[in-house]
């Protein structure tokens, strides 16, 4: 699902022996694609190169919501209402997302 490229991208903050992520040939939609690519250029440092293969993935697809708002987090404007099933790596990461966001005054 593209909800997934949402989760994988919040990973690389936490997770710092991953280098090389594949995605290609998945449908990681217009929204997955950008946070990819956010997630590269804010965690790539010096000593750690990030590289995201995307050949052939599907990146005009619509993600569907897994909230049951049917609002889509988007780190870009965070502001709105979310309802959340916290059993969920997608619920997790958005919560997580917005608890950096409020922390950095950055929403």
């Amino acid at each position: 699902k593209a909800v997934a490229s949402l989760v994988l991208a919040n990973a690389f903050e936490r997770n710092s022996t991953l280098m090389i992520l594949n995605l290609s040939g998945n449908p990681c939609g217009k929204r997955g694609g950008e946070a990819l690519v956010t997630a590269v250029r804010r965690y790539q440092l010096p000593d750690r190169f990030l590289r995201i293969d995307l050949t052939n993935a599907d990146l005009d697809i619509e993600a569907i919501s897994l909230d049951h708002s049917g609002t889509l987090f988007n780190p870009t404007c965070p502001h709105g209402n979310y309802c959340l099933d916290m059993s969920t790596p997608y619920a997790q990461m958005v919560t997580r997302e917005l608890y950096r966001l409020a922390s950095t005054n950055q929403s």
